[in-house]
């Protein structure tokens, strides 16, 4: 299947041309029925071209040789060395050249959508997304790693940077911490220059910490949260898995609702087995809340 060319119309030297954009093409080709219609006005000499140009299947191009010229599109002005092919040989504008524009239509999306494109970081608008503390996990404080002394200004504008874009932010104290990872990378050709990355070690604690999320199967029994009613548990079953974390549920009185499963609770046959799952969940939160209020304690002693 050929595909659509695309051509763009460019002034040589105040002579209106079509061109032929060919992105695989490093040289600027012109035909020798445009080349005369350019000598008509004044005398053009061609430079003699060594060069062999040869088609995408391998069939040769026959050159009578090149020379430069003033190149205009809309309001851009470029000189370029252009090869003049014999017989009716496409006008071909090569990549290199490619003189471009941003269509009135990229322009508005440009305008529209601006926060996708700038260059500052991005930040996740979703759902709020929330990590469990397994309760039963004592706080892991781990100490800092040595840094070579050269290397310190540079972690520390790494860090102002981290968050002045929002992704780390300052704290007092602290129950938990892990020492951070340095990359150190030298930039190739560039004297006296490297950069560094900065990356939280997660492997220390990984797989330790938090608690393994409940996961249901079709036809479960679960209590879901009924938010119609003063935030109150409603029993209800598993019709279906509609996404990574989130379920579809059927009441006893037919009405269908979407929850995240941190709005499920298993639902037991017996009513002995309900009242411990929910005093465990009680132990749970009230762990948890103790956890965080000793985080943000003064007494807690400072990890640099």
């Amino acid at each position: 299947m050929l595909s659509r060319q695309i051509g763009v119309a460019v002034v040589i030297e105040n002579f209106p041309c079509e061109k032929e954009i060919d992105t695989g093409s490093e040289f600027n080709i012109l035909s020798e029925y445009v080349f005369q219609k350019l000598s008509q006005e004044r005398k053009i000499r061609l430079e003699p071209i060594t060069l062999k140009l040869a088609t995408f299947l391998g069939e040769l191009v026959k050159v009578k040789g090149s020379y430069s010229v003033n190149v205009q599109y809309g309001n851009i002005h470029r000189a370029l060395i252009l090869i003049v092919a014999k017989d009716h040989c496409p006008n071909l504008l090569g990549l290199v050249h490619h003189l471009k524009s941003t269509p009135p239509q990229i322009s508005e999306l440009l305008r529209k959508y601006l926060s996708v494109f700038t260059e500052e970081l991005g930040m996740y608008i979703g759902k709020p997304v929330s990590l469990s503390l397994d309760p039963n996990v004592t706080p892991i404080c781990m100490k800092a790693r040595k840094l070579p002394f050269a290397w310190r200004e540079k972690i520390d504008a790494k860090f102002d940077k981290l968050v002045e874009q929002g992704v780390l932010k300052p704290v007092d104290h602290s129950v938990w911490s892990t020492p951070i990872v340095t990359h150190h990378f030298e930039k190739a050709r560039i004297p006296n220059s490297s950069c560094q990355s900065i990356v939280s070690d997660a492997y220390a604690y990984a797989n330790k910490t938090f608690e393994k999320v409940c996961k249901f199967q079709t036809d479960d029994q679960v209590y879901p949260m009924n938010y119609s009613s003063g935030k109150h548990w409603k029993e209800a079953t598993i019709v279906s898995l509609t996404g990574p974390l989130s379920y579809q549920v059927e009441t006893e009185d037919g009405q269908r609702w979407r929850r995240h499963t941190e709005q499920l609770k298993k639902r037991y046959v017996t009513g002995e087995e309900n009242h411990r799952a929910e005093k465990i969940e009680s132990l749970k939160k009230t762990t948890r809340e103790e956890s965080e209020a000793a985080s943000q304690s003064p007494d807690t002693a400072s990890v640099k």
